[in-house]
């Protein structure tokens, strides 16, 4: 079963600068292999918000496989890094290139693989000056049909955050589903908090995964590989005005 998940994590906020230093939470959430790696490296700030993301992406995943799975953060393991990062300045993306992506084959992106005790996931992470941002896969091919973004919004408000990001994304389903009206897109949350999406009250089986953090959105959403993409443009209502093949 394909599965993805996702999550944000904004840098610059109060309670994550220098929590590196604190051992307790170190060691209550990062595996003893990724505890020494932290230790290794002089960038331990954005190491340690990149292990957390990719923990809480992989557990949307595979919580949306497995409904019963359980987030237990040191056995969901950071493994097989592609990329020499944290040993010197880590590439950055810029912000205003990070919305209606596809795929995630930039040279700046961190591949990564994650073991948790019953799935074998592969993840993502890019990071901007503020952000570091993750999408795990159930499968490494699975990254060429994801669609992704990250947007910042006006305020922190939880509600807003909530709206915000449904509000972003749902033209972008639209134009991928050939949808021409943007209000018979719904997404929904199921009894186990996971993102559905729903077109003309239909339950559509692509995954999605949303997440938000301070002034920051984001979601990433898996389209069907054999079908095809709707390219159009919208109107002030939601209409499309324009689809190509």
């Amino acid at each position: 079963m394909r599965s993805v998940g996702n999550d944000l994590v904004y840098l610059s906020a109060k309670n994550c600068i220098n929590k590196f230093k604190d051992e307790r939470f170190v060691h209550k959430v990062l595996h003893k292999s990724e505890q020494q790696l932290l230790n290794e490296r002089r960038s331990k700030h954005e190491l340690l918000w990149f292990f957390w993301a990719v923990k809480e992406a992989s557990y949307k995943c595979v919580k949306r496989i497995d409904p019963h799975f359980k987030f237990a953060p040191t056995k969901i393991v950071t493994e097989e890094l592609s990329h020499p990062f944290f040993q010197k300045d880590i590439p950055l993306f810029n912000l205003e290139d990070c919305w209606r992506k596809k795929g995630f084959c930039d040279t700046k992106m961190l591949g990564s693989r994650v073991q948790t005790p019953n799935y074998r996931l592969f993840a993502k992470t890019l990071f901007t000056k503020n952000l570091v941002y993750t999408t795990v896969c159930t499968e490494e091919t699975d990254f060429d049909e994801v669609y992704w973004g990250i947007k910042k919004i006006s305020t922190s408000d939880r509600n807003t955050q909530s709206s915000e990001v449904r509000r972003h994304i749902t033209p972008q389903i639209a134009a991928l589903k050939g949808v021409t009206a943007t209000n018979a897109i719904h997404i929904k949350k199921n009894e186990v908090a996971c993102p559905e999406v729903f077109i003309n009250g239909q339950l559509h089986s692509n995954p999605i995964s949303l997440t938000h953090d301070d002034k920051y959105v984001a979601y990433s959403f898996q389209n069907d590989r054999s079908e095809p993409v709707f390219r159009g443009a919208f109107d002030a209502n939601g209409r499309g005005v324009q689809i190509a093949t």
